[in-house]
């Protein structure tokens, strides 16, 4: 999902912000700056995890893309493109579980 909030002025922005939401965490990856209408921002995509554990977060950023578990395995069984973008998928999954230190 995609979403945006202030910049705080002289923020150095990194790749990615893990912060308390709720009960849970919200996951903030992708971040980019940008201004609108004068304002500083910083847009990112995010998922929202219970814990920050490695298979709670692997899950929540594969479910972005592959909604249901029925289209995660047609898209692994049908093969082809859609197995080869499955499979960066997860790895990306993997790539931010380990930016996390997970």
């Amino acid at each position: 999902m995609k979403n945006s909030r202030v910049k705080i002025k002289d923020e150095v922005i990194g790749s990615f912000e893990a912060v308390k939401y709720g009960n849970g965490f919200q996951i903030r990856f992708d971040l980019e700056e940008e201004t609108r209408d004068g304002v500083d921002l910083v847009m990112y995509n995010y998922i929202n995890v219970d814990a920050l554990i490695k298979s709670q977060v692997k899950s929540a950023y594969i479910k972005q893309f592959y909604p249901t578990y029925d289209k995660e395995l047609a898209c692994i069984n049908n093969g082809g493109a859609g197995y080869e973008e499955y499979q960066k998928v997860r790895a990306d999954a993997e790539a931010l579980c380990k930016e996390l230190g997970l």
